[in-house]
């Protein structure tokens, strides 16, 4: 059995991180045996093999712990034989790499980085989801001293969206980029019905997990609405819901 470690549940999400919704839809995708549980944040940085989510335990195999979403499907390809991507070109595996590094490099900065991080509005949002409050409005106390860990966390996220590079520039200059990759998203998939074509891909766990996590999350910000504008990624995200239940 496979146990996915994840953050928490969130915006109708079965997880707030884009990377560990990846995971989860690839093994919905293949229906591989799975359960998700969420990671205690005291022990992140003994339990994770990166100190970072996601990762995952094979139970079947003595426990294995294999960190990282791209590596965790490379694991799961060449441990259980589910690869997605075998009817692929390698110049269409190409592409899936390329599309794959614009939704992890620049997407992922670009649209949460801003909205969960940089925004002093959206992380006071963001907080009471991270939190597991019930409901997530911001009228549950934060202790001191827990107050003081998630800001600490969020400050080293701000210093990893600069280091990037993505949050050297300034908002309107994010925005630019951020709508330039999700045309290019639409541009590429156009009316298929899958991102590359008729039969779905280890990319599409990908671009749908990330164009949910922006479309649904309810931080505002001054990206927000532009994946609505897109038909063809609209119907794209109800069809992978439709088919998949996530």
């Amino acid at each position: 059995m496979i146990e996915l470690y994840g953050a928490c549940p969130g915006f109708g999400l079965p997880d707030i991180s884009p990377c560990v919704m990846k995971v989860f839809m690839y093994l919905t995708i293949t229906k591989t045996p799975f359960t998700w549980k969420a990671q205690d944040w005291a022990s992140m940085a003994t339990d994770a093999p990166y100190g970072k989510l996601p990762y995952i335990i094979d139970t079947d195999n003595d426990n294995k712990r294999v960190p990282d979403s791209s590596l965790i499907i490379e694991y799961l390809e060449s441990q259980y034989g589910t690869s997605l991507d075998k009817k692929l070109s390698a110049e269409q595996r190409a592409v899936a790499i390329a599309f794959e590094r614009l939704i992890g490099e620049n997407l992922y900065w670009s649209c949460l980085g801003t909205s969960r991080y940089l925004s002093d509005a959206g992380w006071e949002m963001y907080i009471p989801y991270l939190l597991q409050h019930s409901p997530p409005d911001g009228s549950t106390p934060v202790p001191p001293e827990l107050r003081a860990f998630l800001d600490a966390y969020r400050q080293s996220i701000l210093d990893d969206f600069v280091g990037q590079g993505m949050g050297r520039r300034d908002v309107p200059c994010i925005v630019e980029f951020y709508k330039r990759d999700i045309d290019a998203l639409a541009a590429y998939m156009g009316d298929n019905k899958y991102f590359m074509g008729d039969e779905v891909h280890t990319i599409d766990a990908a671009v749908y997990s990330m164009l949910r996590e922006c479309a649904d999350q309810p931080m505002q910000w001054e990206g927000t609405g532009y994946i609505e504008s897109k038909k063809t990624l609209i119907a794209y995200m109800e069809r992978m819901r439709a088919e998949f239940g996530v």
